[in-house]
């Protein structure tokens, strides 16, 4: 499935309906006076945060999102109907920004969470609400109103428990895959993985701790080099960074850049809780976790071949979460 991370959309609420000129005429009723209805208020766009999207496909190839129109005003003082609103499902973490202004309106950050976003236009008055007693015979109505138009930008910030980060071709891909069910694509090339891709740790029972593998990063990051800011603003909302460093000479150089790139995008991202996770084990024979147990830092060592170490890093992930 593909990753969509920024749509562009414009919204509009439905128009209110109009009101009507109508007179009463009956059977022995002289001078009935009016009976035009109202017009029926315009739906609402609505949209609403739901845990089980992931991605804003849905709304890649949707230009226009429109609620539907108010009924106009029937006569005998009948209102039209309330037009239908609609509900639109979007990922946790998705924001909605005003296209000309650039301003965040609304930050989607809990399941469930339910905002209006364009609210419908108000209906019209039929001829029978101007009736006064200097007023006898209105012979006019009022037009609904037009509904709330915005053109706005989704943007989604992964919500994850766990975001996988570190150079392309590091192993990231592949720990996701033996932790969760998901099935990212694994070569033995850089930027395999240029899109975010999201699992549900499987083992230890906690089937609700959702990793994030993050495309590779590498020096000048936050400048925009390799795919730039497109992954980095994914870390924001992560809660703890798996930090996935394959073997070899430069290994504790090669930590600090993915840290000074952190440090320079968002401080943020440079304070959370974060686990080294030394990969291919299998290749290396060895284990270079004294580089970093000397400067006192928790760190894991894995075989992704041999699943050495899968175990316990799974555990201990759920430990650091204080999940139970």
């Amino acid at each position: 499935m593909s990753f969509v991370d920024q749509v562009d959309v414009l919204v509009m609420a439905g128009k209110g309906g109009n009101g009507i000129v109508s007179w009463r005429r009956e059977k022995f009723v002289s001078k009935g006076g009016p009976c035009g209805g109202d017009g029926g208020d315009g739906g609402d766009v609505i949209f609403e945060a739901d845990e089980n999207i992931f991605s804003l496909l849905d709304y890649k190839y949707k230009k226009k999102i429109q609620a539907y129109n108010g009924e106009n005003g029937r006569s005998k003082n009948k209102h039209g109907a309330k037009g239908k609103d609609v509900l639109f499902k979007i990922p946790i973490g998705t924001q909605l920004f005003d296209k000309k202004t650039s301003l965040l309106i609304i930050d989607f950050v809990a399941h469930g969470q339910k905002e209006i976003l364009c609210k419908g236009g108000k209906g019209g008055w039929g001829n029978s609400k101007f009736l006064t007693s200097e007023r006898q015979y209105p012979n006019f109505a009022r037009l609904g109103k037009c509904g709330k138009e915005r053109q706005v930008l989704l943007k989604l910030k992964l919500v994850a428990n766990v975001g996988f980060i570190g150079f392309p071709n590091s192993g990231k891909s592949t720990l996701l895959s033996l932790l969760t069910s998901a099935k990212p694509r694994i070569a033995s090339y850089p930027f395999t993985t240029v899109q975010p891709q999201l699992g549900t740790l499987v083992r230890c029972n906690a089937n609700h701790v959702i990793i994030a593998d993050i495309p590779g990063m590498v020096r000048g990051a936050h400048e925009g080099f390799g795919l730039g800011t497109f992954s980095l603003h994914h870390l924001e909302r992560v809660s703890t960074l798996g930090h996935v460093i394959s073997p070899g000479p430069f290994l504790w150089e090669r930590y600090k850049i993915i840290r000074e790139e952190l440090l320079r995008f968002n401080p943020r991202c440079f304070s959370v809780k974060e686990i080294i996770i030394l990969t291919k084990l299998d290749i290396l024979n060895k284990t270079q976790e004294h580089i970093f147990l000397k400067r006192g830092l928790s760190v894991l060592s894995v075989s992704s071949v041999y699943n050495y170490g899968i175990n316990t890093l799974s555990k201990f992930i759920v430990k650091i979460l204080n999940f139970k």
